[in-house]
């Protein structure tokens, strides 16, 4: 199992001072543990300690401060994390959106908290129609329009190809660029000219 705090990917494991191990992960820090979060804990655990280092350092990161804020959440609402109901799921994605956070950061605590049941043995509530009608609303009151890259222009295709470099792996980037533009030209014609 995972001892070690700082690679776990939903939190310490490991009892702080006073406090009962794994609690914390699960949101059971004010009342003892329920039947159902003692063995979706074990089984997190479990799955944590099959999990080590089959997913990137930052991914895991980003799992560990997304469930903290999910964590901070209900504990300040006196629900349960783990398992988290639907509706405690929709009241968060309320939350977030008060607090004015942008869609893609709601959808990603959403991805991380769907990956903490499933990780558990559980059934995600991100799956439920509370949860799916939160995000509808989200959409309505805060459009995610991703700003579009501006395209490259002919002097920035010129001066990559004047300062690519030589070897083969110049010639390799180069040869991509010119598939690119080969594959594309026909109907940005009138770009370059």
């Amino acid at each position: 199992m995972s001892e070690n705090p700082r690679k776990s990917a939903f939190g310490a494991f490991v009892p702080e001072e006073g406090g009962s191990a794994g609690r914390e992960v699960i949101g059971a820090t004010r009342a003892a543990p329920t039947e159902e979060q003692t063995r979706a804990l074990e089984a997190l655990r479990t799955w944590d300690a099959m999990a080590q280092g089959a997913y990137p350092p930052n991914t895991v990161r980003a799992w560990r401060a997304d469930w903290k804020a999910f964590i901070q959440f209900c504990a300040a609402t006196d629900v349960s994390a783990l398992p988290a109901s639907p509706h405690t799921v929709r009241a968060f994605v309320q939350h977030c959106m008060e607090k004015v956070k942008r869609p893609a950061t709601i959808r990603r605590y959403l991805a991380t908290i769907a990956r903490a049941h499933l990780a558990a043995d559980l059934l995600s509530p991100c799956a439920s129609e509370p949860v799916r009608l939160a995000l509808k609303e989200m959409a309505q009151k805060a459009p995610a329009r991703q700003r579009q890259a501006r395209p490259l222009g002919w002097a920035e295709i010129k001066q990559f190809l004047e300062t690519a470099g030589k070897g083969i792996r110049a010639d390799r980037e180069r040869a991509l660029l010119w598939r690119g533009l080969r594959h594309h030209g026909a109907s940005q014609r009138a770009y370059f000219t």
